[in-house]
């Protein structure tokens, strides 16, 4: 936005003030008038960047629980040189909007409405299509999911209970409020033998356990279907919003800062694969979770913690970060290389009249 307001009214505000004659008449080219204001437009806006990541560095240094590491600095200059190029783009688009129109106030709405089309409208309108070509299932569908998963096993396992339970026979001793059992009252009650209740326990134990494994891995299997749509989601509307150069800056310093889709995904396997090393560590060791967590249902000794995983750590580098986002470079470039020859072309058959 600020490029843009740098760059509207270099031709046409120069033009209303009568100082492009002016300059052409003093000798100066107009390839060399172009690119001399192109240049010192850019150089504007590199020392407006550099200013706004001075202070942010400064703040990450002083302040920030971060501050300037080696994984850290990298990013930020990363960063730098895809903002720079970003603002870049917008200004060659001001200066494009100043050489067609021959008024300041019509160069500027042209340019404000390129701003409005390319950062706000596009990257909303790529979000809403493919949220309706392919939507996620509702909150409110996942929740009857997992209620119906619920449901049949609490069916399967009441109805195997019902089909196995023991006899119940024995007698009893109504006195109104209290019921006491005992061998001398006539009234006839069920009751079945305590091996009996223990037997049919075991059994139903025995039963439930695969019946809830199979119920938790259907769970697992939606939950990994709603995530795997919700990541291709994410990439579709990264594609279709690469028309709009926000989201692509957007998708650049998310790849530098490792936030990204990708680095987000490397990160929960990563923590997958922690969380079975862990199981497995316990297991090895014969240990349960209550020898973590409670002091009281332990032995006084100490814990063997030898060969517990250690904590998997994503390795930040430079050239696999600017690898993952050449295509990104390339699609803030070339449009730049084609408005500026573009305004090359306009500005070369101008009526500075």
């Amino acid at each position: 936005f600020l490029a843009i307001l740098l760059s509207y009214d270099i031709i046409s505000g120069t033009r209303e003030q009568g100082m492009l004659r002016m300059l052409l008449a003093a000798g100066a080219g107009r390839i060399q008038l172009i690119a001399g204001l192109a240049l010192g437009g850019f150089a504007t806006l590199f020392l407006i960047v550099l200013l706004s990541f001075g202070a942010l560095a400064a703040t990450l240094q002083w302040f920030g629980p971060v501050g300037l590491g080696a994984e850290v600095l990298p990013g930020l200059l990363i960063m730098f040189a895809e903002i720079l190029l970003y603002c870049v783009l917008f200004y060659a688009i001001g200066l494009l909007c100043s050489c067609l129109c021959r008024r300041s106030n019509l160069s500027l709405l042209f340019a404000m409405l390129a701003w409005v089309v390319l950062v706000i409208a596009l990257p909303a309108l790529a979000t809403q299509v493919v949220m309706q070509l392919d939507p996620l299932p509702t909150t409110e569908e996942l929740e009857k999911s997992e209620e119906a998963l619920d449901a049949e096993f609490r069916e399967k396992a009441i109805a195997f209970y019902r089909e196995h339970r023991p006899q119940r026979m024995y007698y009893g001793w109504n006195t109104g409020n209290i019921f006491d059992f005992g061998m001398r009252n006539p009234h006839y009650i069920a009751r079945s033998h305590f091996k009996d209740v223990l037997e049919c326990r075991r059994e139903l134990r025995a039963y439930k356990e695969p019946l809830r494994e199979r119920a938790m891995a259907r769970l697992e299997q939606l939950e990994l279907e709603y995530e795997n749509r919700m990541w291709r989601q994410a990439t579709e509307i990264d594609l279709l919003s690469s028309i709009s150069p926000a989201a692509v800056l957007r998708r650049m310093c998310a790849v530098a800062s490792r936030t990204d889709p990708t680095s987000l995904r490397d990160f929960i396997d990563s923590a997958h694969q922690l969380r079975e090393g862990y199981v497995d560590f316990q297991r090895a060791k014969g240990y349960g979770s209550v020898d973590f967590s409670n002091d009281e249902h332990r032995d006084s000794g100490r814990l063997d913690i030898s060969g517990l995983p250690p904590l998997p750590r994503q390795e930040w580098k430079a050239g696999n970060v600017l690898a993952r986002s050449a295509g990104d470079f390339a699609l803030l470039i070339s449009p730049l290389i084609a408005l500026l020859l573009a305004v090359g072309f306009v500005f070369g058959r101008y009526d500075v009249r």
